[in-house]
Parts: C-alpha cells; structure tokens; sequence
C-alpha cells in the first residue's frame, strides 16, 4: 500500500483566504472599506447615515445647550447671592426660572426637525 498517496488524498488542506479581501457583510455596521483602485463600499444606506450623523449632530447640541443652561444657573446664582437673596429662595427663583423656560421651549418645539430618536444609542 502506498501511505504517502493514501495521506495526500484523505488530507485536504484548507483554502487559504487572501487576508486583503473584505467581506462587507461581516463588517459592523457603519465601517466602510476602502479598496486600491478608490472605490468606497459602505455598510449604510445613505439614509442610515444620514440619520446616524444627524443623531450625533443633535447629540452634540444638546451637550452645548446643557453645559450653558448649567453655566447661566452658576451665575444667576451668584447674581442673586450677591443681591443678599437665601440658598432657599435662590432654589426657588432658578426653579421658577427654568419652568418658565420650559414652558416656553416646549410651544416652540418642533417634533419632527430636531427630534432625536434613540435608534443609534444599542448599536453604537
């Protein structure tokens, strides 16, 4: 019997996979491949990414918005500090205040333009 041709025949050895291709289908969504010759595949529809950057886009204003809304209440608070007002009636004021605001941004609040839904926050 010959073992070398016995081995060779029941041995099959595997396909070696070209380590520069890149199947876009196993890829996360949201990464795009970028291959030699300038082509651009992208796991998002241009609506999805659209959509994507939008949401970050709303993200990022609504931190600026905090952070002023949080920097307005420091110095109002200091404003009536030095006007000799109480911690209590300070609280009381700056409650006042951002109720009024509220009340105010709510009437002006389009839903549909700058509505941010959380569909990103689980994938991202």
């Amino acid at each position: 019997m010959d073992y070398k041709k016995a081995i060779k025949t029941t041995q099959v050895e595997p396909k070696v996979q070209d380590p520069n291709s890149i199947n876009i289908k196993d890829l996360p969504k949201g990464w795009i491949v970028l291959h030699k010759d300038g082509s651009v595949e992208d796991t998002m529809t241009p609506e999805e990414r659209e959509q994507y950057e939008r949401h970050f886009e709303n993200r990022r204003k609504k931190m600026v918005l905090d952070k002023l809304k949080k920097n307005m209440i420091k110095y109002k608070r200091e404003d009536l500090e030095k006007e000799g007002y109480q911690p209590e009636e300070i609280d009381v004021i700056i409650e006042r205040m951002l109720e009024e605001q509220e009340d105010e941004s709510s009437l002006n609040y389009d839903t549909d333009s700058c509505g941010e839904s959380d569909d990103y926050e689980s994938d991202y």
